[in-house]
């Protein structure tokens, strides 16, 4: 490597390259090459580069003419460039002047796309294996659509048999020939054919994790340039450090047609110069670098739903709810059914939408009118939560290094994870401190069961005694959704009840008007069949015939037949919230509140 890095550094300074003295590269087991400083170096230029050295998509349509054709329009991304990184580094008929450079660039990678079946299975679950996966797809399609078109306009006989065998990858690709032991073996293997895919998935890791954007090095800002990459010899040789301050000037703004690195602040004799590739997660890193760094400012996560119901988005747009793709909005109801995703990061530990959304997830049909109703916040609330805490749980299991994981790997996988929990465990901290919030706003129309069993003093001893249980507070012990239901039928008969055994809580008058007037509601909406009466049938018989019997001042006065308890557990879904962090249930009046 050190006479590779000597012949670079002649070649790139015989081209016109400044390279400050004060600067000593050398060559490291686990992060390849890397700059230091070999006495103090105070802020200043340490790099300049002339945009001719430079690999873009210029350079592209030059180099690669005699194979596209003329027909076709090659200027979407980075397909040229993708295509030229892989016709220098591995087609040894062609005759170039970058081979000094193109022999430094590592031969192996560590992207996730070169990662083994152990360590892919490592991020299972996580947005990074989402991500890699349909990444990876993409690269397939896009290789292939270009590859497919490639012509040779000298007739070279090798090229097209060549191109036929690198196109028949593809073919047993998208057959499921290839499951992940076979792609890695594919993957991995001595590269032949500069067209093959092999070759474009290496010269794209190259260029996704040495890059640089185009507009560096482009000859104008047009919006063509504005998304592609280019590669900038020395620039490439420099690791990221997160919030390192450098300046890169462009050609068009040094007037010299070179590119400038910039230092911003001095570094001392000794210490590494860093690049600062800008405020990426880990994901991001690891996708498009092969790494993940230790407490990430700009770290980031993501909650993905894919919901099919466009009639869920249309209600939500009309009550102002806003989606994103990156920093646009969406309207596009085909395109949110496809897929919506709602960004976590330290700067935004709960995005406002994302339980407004899930408020008309959770939506019912007699709030259709209402729009924005306390149990739909509520309830949205305890979805989310439900959510981040599988997030937190399946993201705090442990990875032990195994044979065939990769020790670098397995640590950067180990960092990704962490940052990836501990923001949805604080993504949920923030939810269950706006939940405290929206409970105290509106404490005067929630009203906690346990509170009202403590007043209905006959009630809680009719149970008592029904069940043979020894004191009023057994009941606490019990499955309070079912005590609820007995509850609420007990509520649903009390003119029926002696006068003595029905509590004296005026102040829940409200609540009784809500209860009742909701049992009128289902009543006369529902339709009851024998398959649900099959579905409460256990329940029924484990309570009511021995509470009737042993209590029947309260449960055998009124109707308490099935039929009443299926109307009951419908308006339990109506105007009953159950709180995640304790299971304790509240009814919730139904009322609008604030968008």
């Amino acid at each position: 490597m050190e006479q590779k890095l000597e012949r670079f550094l002649t070649w790139a300074k015989n081209n016109d390259a400044f390279i400050d003295s004060r600067i000593n590269f050398v060559s490291n087991t686990d992060l390849g090459l890397l700059a230091k400083a070999n006495e103090d170096i105070s802020a200043s230029k340490i790099f300049e580069v002339p945009s001719t050295i430079c690999l873009g998509p210029d350079l592209a349509r030059s180099t690669l003419k005699n194979y596209l054709r003329d027909d076709l329009y090659y200027d979407s991304g980075d397909e040229l460039t993708t295509l030229l990184i892989s016709k220098l580094k591995f087609d040894k008929s062609c005759e170039h002047s970058f081979g000094p450079y193109i022999d430094i660039l590592p031969d192996k990678l560590s992207l996730p796309f070169y990662w083994n079946h152990q360590e892919r299975s490592l991020v299972e679950d996580t947005d990074l294996k989402v991500i890699l996966d349909r990444n990876f797809q993409k690269l397939v399609e896009e290789w292939h659509s270009l590859v497919e078109s490639l012509i040779d306009k000298e007739k070279h006989l090798s090229f097209e048999a060549g191109l036929k065998a690198d196109l028949n990858f593809y073919e047993e690709y998208i057959t499921g020939k290839y499951d992940e032991y076979r792609l890695y073996e594919y993957l991995n293997k001595k590269i032949q054919s500069w067209t093959s895919f092999s070759a474009y998935v290496w010269s794209r890791s190259i260029l996704m994790s040495r890059g640089f954007p185009y507009l560096l090095v482009a000859e104008d800002n047009s919006k063509p340039n504005l998304t592609k990459a280019c590669l900038i010899p020395l620039f490439d040789i420099l690791n990221h450090k997160s919030n390192s301050p450098i300046r890169w000037t462009p050609v068009m703004e040094s007037g010299t047609g070179n590119v400038i690195f910039q230092l911003e602040r001095g570094v001392k004799k000794g210490e590494q110069l860093f690049n600062n590739y800008g405020n990426k997660s880990n994901c991001e890193l690891l996708l498009s670098y092969g790494f993940a760094e230790e407490k990430n400012p700009h770290d980031s996560a993501s909650i993905t739903l894919k919901i099919d119901d466009g009639n869920i988005f249309k209600k939500a747009l009309a009550h102002g709810v806003k989606f994103f793709d990156g920093k646009n909005k969406i309207k596009d109801i085909n395109l949110l059914t496809k897929g919506v995703n709602f960004q976590i990061s330290n700067e935004c530990l709960l995005p406002s939408n994302l339980i407004d959304f899930f408020a008309f997830v959770v939506q019912m049909k007699f709030e259709e009118s209402i729009g924005l109703s306390l149990r739909m916040k509520l309830e949205a609330i305890a979805q989310v939560m439900n959510i981040l805490e599988n997030k937190v749980s399946l993201l705090k299991k442990n990875i032990p290094q195994i044979d065939g994981v990769d020790t670098q790997r397995w640590r950067y996988i180990k960092t990704y994870r962490n940052g990836q929990r501990l923001l949805f465990q604080k993504s949920l901290e923030k939810v269950l401190s706006f939940e405290k919030n929206i409970l105290k706003k509106y404490k005067t129309r929630i009203f906690a069961f346990k509170s009202l069993l403590k007043i209905d003093r006959s009630f809680a001893s009719a149970v008592t005694k029904g069940l043979r249980l020894i004191s009023d507070q057994d009941i606490t012990g019990l499955k309070m959704d079912d005590i609820l239901l007995l509850w609420l039928v007990r509520i649903y008969n009390k003119d029926a009840s002696p006068s003595n055994s029905f509590p004296a809580i005026s102040e829940y008058g409200p609540l009784i008007s809500l209860i009742l007037t909701q049992f009128d509601a289902v009543k006369s909406s529902i339709d009851i069949d024998d398959a649900d009466r099959s579905d409460y049938k256990d329940f029924y018989s484990s309570y009511v015939p021995e509470l009737a019997e042993r209590s029947p001042d309260v449960f055998a006065k009124g109707n308490w037949d099935l039929d009443t308890f299926i109307i009951a557990d419908t308006v339990v879904d109506r105007i009953v919230y159950k709180r995640p962090a304790n299971q304790e249930l509240h009814f919730v009046s139904i009322i609008k509140i604030e968008e």
